[in-house]
């Protein structure tokens, strides 16, 4: 019997900054989704970059779901996305650090149902957040198998004068 595997993805907004960056976002991304092969990827439905993971999932008919800071967790299906409940309360504040604590409470939970969990990171370096780091370091905390991928410095943008 196979063990299903779940991949979390947290991806660098700032991947978005250049074409050369953006490219090997792509590039590394669908590799790396290739090889560890899971049955479900959860993002955090970020615009830039966590979409991208969605759109590679849903190429590769992968299942794939996207916990967002609007407090949703929406599923991408053939004719758009599909709201499939709230992660956290509406009368609380949800910002992006909650929300990738969830996310890895959710990898929690299904490493407990017998899932083997994989957590994958791509850095853009030259960013100003740092959103992904703290999402594999809540990962690691929990001992998960986290991949963490930077983006060479030579595809930043240049910097202002």
């Amino acid at each position: 019997m196979s063990t299903k595997t779940l991949l979390l993805c947290s991806l660098s907004r700032a991947l978005h900054d250049t074409e050369d960056a953006l490219d090997w976002l792509w590039d590394t991304l669908q590799w790396r989704i290739k090889e560890i092969r899971p049955t479900k990827i959860i993002n955090g439905g970020a615009e830039l970059g966590d979409r991208d993971c969605t759109r590679i999932a849903h190429a590769l008919q992968i299942e794939c779901e996207e916990y967002r800071t609007d407090g949703w967790i929406h599923i991408p299906g053939p004719s758009g996305y599909v709201r499939m409940g709230r992660w956290w309360d509406p009368g609380g504040s949800v910002y992006p650090l909650e929300r990738n604590r969830y996310m890895v409470s959710r990898c929690v939970q299904a490493r407990n149902e017998g899932w083997h969990v994989h957590v994958l990171g791509l850095i853009a370096p030259w960013s100003k957040t740092h959103g992904t780091a703290h999402t594999l370091a809540q990962a690691s905390h929990f001992g998960f198998e986290v991949t963490r991928l930077e983006c060479p410095a030579a595809f930043a943008p240049e910097a202002s004068p």
